[in-house]
């Protein structure tokens, strides 16, 4: 089983409102939207604060771990379907 990378940053968004809260160098986001079939990556480099530039790796690793699923598969049916797929809440 694999998961395509070029997904992690729309998951990442689908709970950027409780997401952004955690870290300094995003914009605050408060009311959460549908990113799905977005660029994730150009949506995501949007959001952080001036001064700060995203590194896929580096962010990718200090954000995933952040994702509520149960919150951000409302957002992401293919988070919802991915998870589905693993018998994962």
């Amino acid at each position: 089983m694999f998961v395509a990378d070029r997904m992690l940053e729309n998951w990442i968004l689908a709970d950027i409102a409780h997401i952004s809260s955690k870290k300094v160098y995003l914009k605050k986001v408060s009311k959460q939207r549908n990113y799905e079939s977005t660029d994730g990556k150009v949506e995501l480099k949007r959001l952080f604060e001036k001064g700060y530039d995203y590194n896929e790796v580096r962010h990718g690793q200090e954000l995933f771990p952040l994702l509520r699923s149960a919150e951000a598969s409302k957002f992401s049916p293919s988070l919802a379907h991915f998870l589905g797929e693993l018998q994962l809440p």
